[in-house]
């Protein structure tokens, strides 16, 4: 893994693009998974149990590529790794905390805001959660 430099919070934005429509699809094959447990039926609405249900499949996206390769699929795209702050390998604890950080400040985009006035143009949410974004090199 040869590190370029850092991404800039365009790169990463448009990695997160990519990742929706990966997202939106994992969300459609979950909603479906859903109704052979309904028996064809729809989910109610408001009921917990589904939005339980997308939730984990939403977290284990994420938690599961950063874990096993350190890339989402949009990430790979745009060449961007996750990479723990330390040096060492993705741990399920720093990437518990990543999500927990970006759940709260990557909704509305605010933890973005961190990529412009960094040295290492990190999120907020790679501060809180003890990660580092880099740029991978075309090498």
């Amino acid at each position: 893994m040869l590190i370029a430099d850092y991404p800039s919070l365009w790169r990463r934005l448009l990695a997160l693009v990519y990742d929706l429509v990966v997202i939106i699809a994992l969300l459609f094959v979950a909603g479906f998974a859903a109704l052979l447990f309904t028996g064809g039926k729809a989910v109610p609405s408001g009921n917990h149990w589904f939005q339980l249900w997308l939730l984990l499949v939403l977290v284990g996206y994420f938690a599961v590529a950063w874990r096993y390769g350190g890339q989402t699929m949009g990430m790979r795209s745009w060449r961007l790794r996750l990479v723990s702050a330390d040096g060492g390998p993705m741990r399920w604890n720093t990437i518990a905390r990543r999500l927990l950080a970006g759940a709260l400040l990557g909704l509305p985009l605010i933890g973005y805001l961190g990529c412009l006035h960094q040295s290492q143009r990190q999120s907020w949410q790679d501060s809180l959660g003890g990660t580092l974004t880099v740029l991978l090199s075309k090498d």
